[in-house]
């Protein structure tokens, strides 16, 4: 299924990518000698990459993936909230974020960003409750957007 332009990611040239990676390396190596450029540096980071992250989200990001990986997670951000996705266009995009492909996370957050259920695309990978071995789960795209969609939050008293 073709998805419309606002589900897809944006376009990462390599030469954009190159120069992120490397602000990405002027950001740890000025962390780690405490420069004080570290700040603009981030802020550069940020703006480029429609983010708001804090000096932590640097640190030990590499024992989880690379560079490269960082930057295209960073980049590849999810629109929001889309007012009128559809559940086949929802289908669509769990499909794609099954595949272990290059945009995954964008995939995943965009799914997160438009379900009521919390943390939506963990249904990818894990059972909805405890009661179900993970070794055995095996949802269709379908199934997940259904259990996604039909959450209800519960109501607390007071």
């Amino acid at each position: 299924m073709e998805l419309r332009p606002i589900l897809t990611p944006k376009p990462l040239s390599e030469q954009d990518k190159r120069a992120l990676v490397e602000l990405l390396r002027r950001i740890e190596e000025a962390l780690e000698s405490g420069a004080e450029e570290a700040a603009s540096a981030i802020d550069e980071f940020n703006e480029k990459t429609e983010r708001d992250y804090r000096p932590e989200h640097f640190f030990e990001y590499w024992e989880a993936m690379s560079a490269e990986e960082f930057v295209e997670a960073a980049y590849f951000k999810s629109p929001g909230r889309v007012a009128d996705i559809t559940r086949e266009e929802l289908i669509e995009v769990v499909r794609r974020a099954m595949k272990v492909i290059a945009h995954q996370s964008f995939y995943m957050e965009l799914f997160d960003d438009n379900v009521p259920r919390p943390a939506a695309s963990n249904l990818i990978f894990y059972p909805p409750d405890d009661q179900q071995d993970v070794g055995t789960w095996d949802p269709t795209p379908e199934e997940i957007v259904d259990l996604a969609l039909s959450y209800e939050a519960i109501a607390l008293p007071g």
